[in-house]
């Protein structure tokens, strides 16, 4: 296989999510970070940047733009004060589900037409290359 081929694979698919998302009146961003809080609840913003891949400022506007429509609470840790967790609010499920439900649809028709054996093989030769790239990525600009 061309390592080409892997390229535009792996570019072809985010292009499908960044597509949908605009098609869906949100940017990737924000989709993404929605779909974090609604799937897994309580994160902090340091788990959400982590988790999403995107800057931080990127995530804490999306996080803004929560808040500023009462779709979000944040409460600090008793740990670390530092921290604080970010958690829907009931209205913000609901958007969030009005708003990825179309989305769990399409991947949801794509893994039955893919199959469920090599959708789980997907994900998981996926998650390996997404860590030994990253892996390999951050060695190379040590040795810079």
């Amino acid at each position: 296989m061309k390592i080409e081929k892997l390229w535009l694979a792996i570019t072809l698919a985010g292009k499908g999510y960044a597509t949908w998302s605009a098609e869906h009146g949100m940017n990737e961003c924000f989709s993404t970070v929605l779909c974090e809080l609604y799937l897994n609840p309580g994160q902090s913003q340091h788990q959400l940047i982590d988790h999403t891949g995107y800057p931080k400022q990127s995530v804490n506007k999306a996080i803004k733009q929560l808040l500023n429509k009462n779709y979000l609470t944040m409460t600090m840790v008793a740990e670390d004060k530092r921290v604080k967790r970010c958690t829907l609010t009931p209205l913000g499920r609901t958007f969030a589900e009005n708003k990825l439900t179309p989305l769990f649809e399409l991947e949801e028709k794509t893994v039955k037409q893919f199959g469920t054996e090599k959708m789980n093989q997907l994900v998981h030769l996926q998650e390996q290359w997404g860590q030994l790239f990253w892996n390999n990525l951050q060695k190379e600009k040590i040795n810079k």
